[in-house]
């Protein structure tokens, strides 16, 4: 499995690239590189072409099809490009104005900055992909449009369950449609367990558990318990779950700074414990934890997080490796949370014509009659396979059709997101928040700063921040 890229830009680090199966991208961890002013210079006027008007060709930007011939990028797989292709042609055969795809890989999509830059040159698209942590930026210019009025009351409880439709709304309104989710959860080695003279009951449910175990696997070239120890999206999305188990948080409901809280300072002071007992590593293999192959399946660690999508990976690649899976353990007096990314459609409010694109994506990813919940359950059971749809219905039609008959995949969807209460969206921190939440973490973690004097430092840049910040809610 191809690694991720990650080439960090001056104040932020963020992916450049997915990983195979796209664990980094398919969750939704990416930064937007323009800033908001130059986003709001280009969305003063008319839009991209004059105004909405009927019989144009929308143009559908996304990182699936059409793949270049003879070559998959980014995070298209062939099944990921057959589905855009089919869906796209099912609408165009039954109405006037087309959908066309455009393809560009994640390197050019996102760290390339080409989406910000089109839109900052007046030549946004009129349908387009992007993450929680992408909402902040395009919502503050004014970008979206807001698809509220066209989706059903039936279309919008059935996103309630998957826990990332949150991060795609502001002030009750929504403005992206997730394709899916992937929520957090532990992977552990089974071998690696039985050697160690563990069984199925040892799977840990707290903190203090975790370590006693880790410390009991660790040995023989092998560390017992993996973090993200890479900066960037992928270890803040790791790490923030824990933060919030102990009731922590980077910004309040009400706006104000709040990362200096105990449940902050404990989660990072667990990372930092797991590395001072030498049963985490200082380095991931091939550069990020996403690659379970290098990390897990190789026996270089024997637990670790990621997102669900690592169950296809390691059924498809590693069909001999035996592993379970569990959800995040928590503190003590804590509370159960994990996190969960995915990818959103969005309409550019100022494009071609807006009405008939927003039909467009609530009719492919929102339609609640059968052909529309079949149509999403064969994205996240086919195309992305190993993925959950943030639709209730899709889910359970997946279920009548044995998607869920994998012990794992069934784990995680009555388990790991069960009523969904735990389940919390990908953050849509902006930069400067983000920045400050990764300092924090690295300097802790592998820098030997005190927890609580790392929490304090990035608690006084975000309140800085926050003192001239204005636009949508920090979630």
């Amino acid at each position: 499995m191809t690694p991720p890229l990650w080439t960090p830009r001056p104040g932020l680090s963020v992916p450049t690239g997915p990983s195979r199966r796209a664990i980094l991208q398919s969750a939704g961890l990416a930064t937007a590189a323009l800033s908001t002013s130059a986003l709001l210079a280009a969305c003063g006027g008319d839009g991209p072409s004059g105004g909405s008007g009927k019989n144009k060709t929308l143009d559908f930007w996304q990182f699936y099809a059409p793949a270049p011939t003879g070559e998959v990028q980014g995070t298209s797989t062939k099944t990921q490009a057959d589905w855009f292709t089919k869906t796209t042609q099912e609408w165009n055969k039954n109405n006037q104005t087309q959908v066309s795809l455009t393809y560009v890989p994640t390197s050019s999509y996102l760290a390339g900055d080409k989406l910000a830059t089109q839109f900052a040159s007046g030549k946004g698209p009129d349908i387009f992909l992007i993450s929680s942590a992408l909402f902040l930026e395009y919502y503050n210019a004014g970008v979206m449009l807001d698809l509220t009025p066209y989706l059903s009351d039936e279309a919008k409880a059935d996103f309630e369950s998957g826990g990332v439709m949150g991060t795609r709304k502001e002030d009750g309104k929504i403005y992206g449609l997730p394709l899916e989710s992937e929520p957090l959860l532990m992977y552990y080695s089974q071998d690696a367990f039985e050697k160690a003279g563990l069984s199925e009951g040892d799977v840990p449910q707290t903190w203090d558990q975790l370590l006693n175990v880790a410390d009991k696997l660790t040995g023989s070239g092998r560390y017992g318990l993996l973090w993200e120890t890479t900066p960037g999206a992928l270890q803040n999305f790791e790490w923030e779950p824990l933060m919030w188990q102990g009731g922590g948080d980077a910004v309040s409901p009400d706006g104000k700074a709040v990362f200096d809280s105990p449940g902050t300072i404990q989660a990072l002071k667990l990372w930092q414990d797991s590395i001072n007992r030498k049963v985490s590593p200082r380095t991931v293999k091939n550069g990020n934890s996403g690659d379970v192959l290098g990390n897990l399946a190789s026996g270089y660690v024997a637990m670790q997080q990621m997102v669900s999508a690592i169950i296809s990976i390691l059924n498809e690649n590693a069909p001999d490796f035996k592993y379970g899976t569990f959800k995040l353990p928590i503190p003590s007096g804590g509370q159960y949370k994990t996190t969960s990314g995915g990818w959103a459609a969005v309409v550019n409010k100022k494009g071609k014509d807006p009405e008939t694109a927003a039909k467009f994506v609530t009719w492919a990813f929102a339609s609640t009659d059968q052909e529309g919940v079949t149509r999403m359950a064969d994205w996240a059971t086919v195309a992305k396979k190993g993925d959950l749809s943030p639709r209730t219905s899709v889910n359970e039609f997946a279920r009548t059709r044995g998607y869920f008959d994998d012990p794992n995949l069934k784990y995680v969807l009555d388990e790991v997101i069960g009523d969904g209460s735990g389940v919390r969206g990908e953050p849509r921190y902006p930069g400067p928040v983000f920045k400050a939440v990764s300092d924090a973490i690295q300097g802790s973690m592998l820098n030997g700063t005190p927890p609580a004097e790392a929490a304090g430092a990035a608690n006084s840049t975000i309140d800085n921040f926050l003192k001239g910040y204005r636009g949508g809610a920090i979630l």
